[in-house]
């Protein structure tokens, strides 16, 4: 589990929980960042989403940009 990170508050903060990282049966939970309040351009295999945010809330609140 990776729980309650947050990504910067400059322009690339990315990421919150994993930034280009590949993660297996995984809970992702309570992040923030501008982009992929979750994880961004991250490949995510069985994993779950919960409770994270981006800027705006329209920049991926759980992941941008990554594959699964």
């Amino acid at each position: 589990m990776i729980q309650g990170n947050s990504a910067g508050p400059s322009a690339d903060g990315s990421g919150g929980g994993t930034y280009w990282g590949t993660l297996y049966n995984c809970t992702l939970t309570g992040h923030r960042a501008k982009l992929g309040g979750g994880a961004f351009g991250s490949t995510l295999c069985n994993c779950t989403l919960a409770g994270n945010s981006a800027f705006q809330n329209k920049y991926g609140n759980g992941g941008y940009g990554g594959g699964a």
